[in-house]
Order: structure tokens, then C-alpha cells, then sequence
């Protein structure tokens, strides 16, 4: 969809000489077969350095006029990349980042204006995961393990705290709990993150890392999250999928998050798994009554079921995947069997979609007719459950040869040619083999980097090969203690264009960015979640520009003289801060007049609706009973000269002139500009 939108032609074959070269890379292109008939390049690995140097070479061939051919010879001469339409029997072999333990990442990456998912800075403390789960494609293809060492990370998340304004911090891995030097490393950032109102979560925890110190440095500041992922209710199926996890281990990370003062544990499982019974599914219910015996009342359980989806580059990648209605039957297993306990939430992977996600996953070059059918058929958001439709999917995989559980479960035989060989992840197939026969006999493999290798093939011992942190203690440069004493200021800004599609709340947030960014040590609120304490005097609506807008805040110390200057070098298009000095709060934080000024097609909309006795709009009060909102009740005064109106609004609520022009039906785009804001006392 992106490539039609763009003009640019679907297929590498159709693309003329002047159109641009499509390159794809990432974990979905570790097959990259239904994509093939689509994009020119797949990059295959980690890029963190490749990627420049590749592009540079690119640019030079194509500042002197190469033809479009010699630029893809040039990107197929690459170990790392696969190019289709030139080389389609070429094996791709995985770019490995040799030098990532001692690699220094961005510190002042871009805060976006609205919030993304997971909006927070992201440090990643290690590489690879050698614990070596059989269906788990992340463990195999990022293999090795590097891990980057205490200084290194502390030095990174400390700058890119103070860069951004952040007050969150994750550290990223596989698998955190297995970094050689957490305690170390929590040590360190929790006293510098503590002083900073910024918390520090552990997304990913194996439950047999987990113990109450680990628990009580990561919850000093906020507790996020808490999440165990068992993947088996038995342990033969765990042992099966080498899921090396003691039920014993579980339990106690369970009651350990209870003790820390967690409110709730999330458990992930998995149905549909190779070896799988009935009884490994009633395992699943099984431990889930075990564990709310050994942390009682109090505690919600959330039970997430995925269904097995066979990936490539895994020893399951030869194995088919259940039915649809096979997974529908677990579920509904699983469901009978916790449905009394109300301490238990459970939640399921949709089985239609886990369905066509393995038909993609171990999908054929000829899937690109279904790719394409798609696109004609405007089907490109159905990621999103409200777009999504399970039988106009499968219809449309039918309709062109390809039906969904056909390919998502299909076995391949050991030695059939997989559609995805044309990438060599540098795992040898005799080792997938041997696994797949520890599987059938539910024997576990030991992690590499605890026990004996198990001569996967990656390592040469050399440049490729694990890598734990070295031992050593980072001294944090101290922050200056707040002064005892914090003030109240006023700041004043305008914005324009595309700020005034901000909503207030991202207006505080990117506020509240900018000043931590800029140093500025501001008070925070008291509770389970501090915020910083910023206030907007009469917020905004979206689509509507002001020229003196107000925001309160409190700050300790004394806030420098450069500050204007330094905020205005960080603020977005159409925001600029005008002032910002020590001032009283108004007593009263909800009357208000203001004054709005309208480009001269909406105002005199506006106004002879007004005239009319038709300004107003219809909408929900808090209780959800309906309202009629009227202009009437808090005109001031209008100024036909200047095309301004003058309101008021209180504690009741106020007009909201961009809610009227929609419910109007005026057609285009009002340009509403708010004059200022004054306190009716």
C-alpha cells in the first residue's frame, strides 16, 4: 500500500530507471520469498554498521548516472543481501554486529509530538539469547549473546534521560534477567533514576532470574508491569520446547512479585505446541491454580494464551500448525477449566489470525498474488481489529490458490527445500534436526554459555562468538540536590500550524520534555505515579491556534536566564515560548474570558448561525446523559470588525467552536485563533 500510494510501480520487474531502489530488511524478511516479487534489496541481518557503508557506495554509483542494474549488481555483491530479480538462487548469509559490546548508541534520539506505543527511552543491554526455546525465532537469529558493559550502558541511559525529558526507562534484551552484571548495573541506575522521578523496567524476565532484590531495585520509583512467560502448564512439554523452567521457579517468581508489592502477574503460554495433549493444556490451568494458592487474594492473574506459530529458522520451523478449530477447542479447554476462579483473567491470540500470520510466516514466492490482491482490495490495516474480517482473509487466500490452513499446516519433510533457504541465519540445519529429535523425546538442551556448546554453527570463536559484560562498578556523576524550596512560574507561548492539532495533553507532555531536557528540576506530584506538576490555564481544543497561551509549573532552585532560548531550540514546528517568569496561581483555575478570532468564511458562519438561534451542538455529559451545548450561554460580546468573539467559560464547561463547526456541517477548515486567556477573578 505505502509503495501504490507513493506512485512508486508494485513489482521490481515494472520499475523504471528513475523510480527509487525498495530495500526491506528486519526479521519478517528472514523469509523472504512472499515478498520477493516486491522489493529489490532485503538486507538480511543487523545493520547497525553495514547499512552506511552499503548506501554510501549507492550514492556514488548513482551521483555518476549508474543505470538502475549496475546499482543492484553493486547491492548483490553484499554477503548480507538478497536481490530476486537478479540472483534469486543466491543464499543470503546473516550480518552479525561484531562490535556491538563496545558500540555507542544515539543519545538524542526524536520525542515524537504524540506518544507512540512504548514511548519511553530504550536502552539495550544485551544481544542474542542462547537459552535456545525451540520455537522462538529471536532466540536463533540474533545468536550470539554480546552484552554491553555497566559504564557503557549507564553513560548512555543517563544522557539519553537528560536529552529527551523522559521518566521512563527500559532495558531492552531477549532477556534481561540473564545479563551477567543486573545487579550491578540496577545498582547504578537506580540511584541515578531514583533522583530523576524516572522508573526502570525489565520488559523481559525469565522467571528463574527473578528474586526479590532484582524485583525491589527495578520498583524503587514506579512498579510497572510483571510478566512471567511459562509458555507449557507441564513440564514435559517445557522440556519438549526447551523451555528450561521449573514449576517451582514459576510459582516463586510469582509470590516474589507479591512481596514486592506487584498488585498482579501476567503469564504467557502458548497452545497448539509440537508434542502438545490435552493434558499439557490442562497443565496450563493446573499452574495457574497453583500459583493463586501460593499468593492468595489480592493478586490478579492474567492469563495470555498465543497460539504456536511454526517459524523459520527454528527447530519447529518443519512442524505444521493446529487447525483453526484445534486452537478453538484449547481454548475454550482452557476457559472451562479456570472459569470459577475470579482472581483469573484470560485472554486469547484470535485463532483465524495466528492462522494466516503462519501462512505468511512460511509462505511461498506465490503468495505475492495474495499480497497483491489485498492491496486491490484495500485490505492494508487489518492489523487493527476493527479492520480485520477472518473470512474475507480467508476467502481471499482461497480465491488465489492458497488457502491459509493448507500452508499453516503444511509439514515439511527433513529434507524438503524450505522456501525461506535462500537465508543462511549461519544455524546449522543438522543442529535444527537434532533438536527437533530432543523435542520428540522431550529432552532439553543446555544454554550454551551455562554448560558445553551445542555446535549450532555460529560462533567461529573468534570475532563471533558470547560475549558477557566486564565486571566493574560505574561511579554516576551525582545530580544536584534539589533546593528545599520550589516555585511557582508562569510560561507563556504561542502556537500555529501544526501544533494546533495537539491536544492538551500532548502540549503538557512535550512541555514537560523539553524542561527536564533543559535541566530544569520540576516539582512532582505525590502517589503511585508522579507527574510532574504542570498545569494548562484553559486548554486548548485540537485544530485551534493561540497567541498567548499560559502553563503553570513548579520548579525548584532558580530557573537560568538562557532557559527561553534553550526551550525554543527544542520546541516543534508552530510552538515558541514567549515568557516565562515567577507568578501567582489564580485562585480560581477554572473561570475564565477569552477571545477568539475567526478567518472571515467561518466567522460569519458562525455568526449568523448565532443569529439564527442555531449555534450549538449536541453531546454527552459526564454521566453520558445527552446535553445541548449553546453559544448563547457564554457569549460575552462579538466584534464584527475584527471577527472575534468573546466567551466565557467556568467549571461547567465552555463552547467549543471546532466540536460546532463539525456538527454544523460547515465545510472546510475554520482557522480559529485563541487572542489570550484572563482569569475571570
Amino acid at each position: 500500500q505505502l509503495l501504490v500510494r507513493s506512485g512508486i510501480a508494485l513489482k521490481s520487474a515494472d520499475r523504471a530507471e528513475d523510480e527509487p531502489i525498495v530495500i526491506a530488511g528486519g526479521c519478517c524478511v528472514l523469509n523472504p520469498a512472499p515478498l520477493a516479487d516486491f522489493i529489490d534489496v532485503f538486507f538480511i541481518g543487523e545493520m547497525d554498521t553495514a547499512l552506511v557503508p552499503a548506501m554510501e557506495a549507492l550514492y556514488e554509483l548513482r551521483k555518476y548516472g549508474a543505470s538502475r542494474r549496475v546499482q543492484l549488481e553493486l547491492l548483490n555483491s553484499y554477503p548480507f543481501t538478497y536481490v530476486p530479480q537478479l540472483d534469486p538462487d543466491k543464499r543470503a548469509k546473516r550480518e552479525i554486529y561484531k562490535d556491538f559490546s563496545t558500540s555507542k548508541a544515539n543519545t538524542a534520539p526524536l520525542v515524537p509530538m504524540m506518544p507512540a506505543v512504548q514511548d519511553r527511552v530504550v536502552v539495550e543491554i544485551s544481544r542474542g539469547c542462547t537459552n535456545g526455546c525451540r520455537f522462538c525465532q529471536a532466540g536463533m537469529i540474533y545468536r550470539p549473546v554480546r552484552e554491553r558493559g555497566v559504564a557503557n550502558l549507564c553513560e548512555h541511559a543517563i544522557s539519553l534521560i537528560d536529552q529527551t525529558g523522559y521518566r521512563e526507562l527500559s532495558l531492552l534484551s531477549l532477556d534481561s534477567g540473564d545479563y551477567t552484571q543486573i545487579e550491578p548495573l540496577l545498582d547504578t541506575l537506580s540511584t541515578v533514576m531514583t533522583a530523576r522521578n524516572v522508573s526502570v523496567a525489565l520488559p523481559s524476565l525469565r522467571a528463574e532470574t527473578v528474586n526479590p532484590v532484582l524485583l525491589d531495585k527495578i520498583s524503587s520509583v514506579r512498579k510497572s508491569g510483571f510478566t512471567i512467560a511459562p509458555e507449557a502448564g507441564t513440564q514435559r512439554l517445557r522440556d519438549a520446547i526447551n523451555k528450561n523452567l521449573t514449576e517451582e521457579e514459576i510459582i516463586n517468581a510469582a509470590s516474589y512479585a507479591k512481596q514486592a508489592g506487584y498488585n498482579g502477574v501476567k503469564l504467557y503460554f502458548m497452545c497448539g505446541l509440537p508434542h502438545e495433549t490435552d493434558e499439557d493444556i490442562a497443565g496450563i490451568a493446573d499452574l495457574v491454580k497453583k500459583i493463586r494458592a501460593a499468593v492468595k487474594k489480592g493478586f490478579m492473574i492474567t492469563v495470555s494464551v498465543s497460539n504456536f506459530v511454526p517459524k523459520p529458522h527454528t527447530p519447529f520451523e518443519r512442524y505444521a500448525q493446529d487447525s483453526i478449530e484445534e486452537l478453538k477447542r484449547k481454548h475454550m479447554m482452557l476457559k472451562e477449566a479456570l472459569k470459577q476462579d475470579k482472581g483469573v483473567k484470560i485472554r486469547y491470540h484470535d485463532a483465524y489470525t495466528s492462522a494466516i500470520e503462519a501462512a505468511i510466516a512460511r509462505g511461498s514466492r506465490s503468495l505475492g498474488l495474495v499480497f497483491e490482491e489485498a492491496v486491490k482490495r484495500g485490505m492494508y490495516l487489518d492489523a487493527w481489529g476493527e479492520y480485520f474480517d477472518k473470512f474475507a482473509w480467508l476467502a481471499l487466500f482461497e480465491a488465489c490458490g492458497q488457502p491459509v490452513e493448507s500452508i499453516a499446516g503444511r509439514v515439511y519433510a527433513d529434507d524438503a527445500t524450505l522456501p525461506w533457504a535462500v537465508v543462511d541465519c549461519g544455524i546449522e540445519a543438522t543442529w535444527l534436526q537434532k533438536e527437533r529429535e530432543h523435542a520428540r523425546a522431550a529432552v532439553s538442551t543446555a544454554d550454551c554459555r551455562k554448560g558445553n556448546c551445542s555446535a549450532c554453527g555460529v560462533c567461529d570463536f573468534k570475532k563471533i562468538k558470547n560475549t558477557d559484560a566486564p565486571e566493574g562498578f560505574y561511579a554516576a556523576p551525582t545530580k544536584s540536590a534539589s533546593s528545599a524550596v520550589h516555585q511557582r512560574y508562569e510560561l507563556v507561548y504561542e502556537r500555529f500550524g501544526v501544533a494546533s492539532m495537539m491536544s492538551a495533553l500532548d502540549t503538557v507532555r512535550i512541555f514537560a520534555h523539553m524542561l527536564l531536557a533543559c535541566g530544569v528540576q520540576l516539582k512532582y506530584s505525590e502517589g503511585f505515579n508522579p507527574q510532574p506538576r504542570l498545569v494548562s490555564l484553559a486548554p486548548l481544543p485540537v485544530g485551534v491556534s493561540g497567541e498567548q497561551e499560559r502553563l503553570l509549573l513548579e520548579a525548584y532552585g532558580t530557573v537560568g536566564a538562557d532557559l527561553l532560548s534553550r526551550l525554543n531550540t527544542l520546541a516543534p514546528e508552530g510552538l515558541r515560548v514567549l515568557s516565562l517568569h515567577k507568578a501567582a496561581w489564580p485562585k480560581n483555575m477554572a473561570d475564565f474570558t477569552m477571545n477568539f478570532a475567526f478567518d472571515k468564511p467561518s466567522f460569519d458562519f458562525l455568526t449568523t448561525e448565532y443569529e439564527a438561534g442555531r449555534a450549538s451542538y449536541d453531546k454527552l455529559d459526564k454521566k453520558g446523559e445527552p446535553k445541548t451545548v449553546s453559544l448563547q450561554d457564554y457569549i460575552i460580546g462579538i466584534d464584527h470588525e475584527a471577527h472575534c468573539v468573546a466567551v466565557s467559560v467556568s467549571s461547567k464547561g465552555g463552547f467549543h467552536f471546532p466540536e460546532f463547526f463539525r456538527k454544523a456541517g460547515y465545510i472546510g477548515f475554520p482557522e480559529i485563533v485563541r487572542k489570550g486567556v484572563n482569569n475571570a477573578g
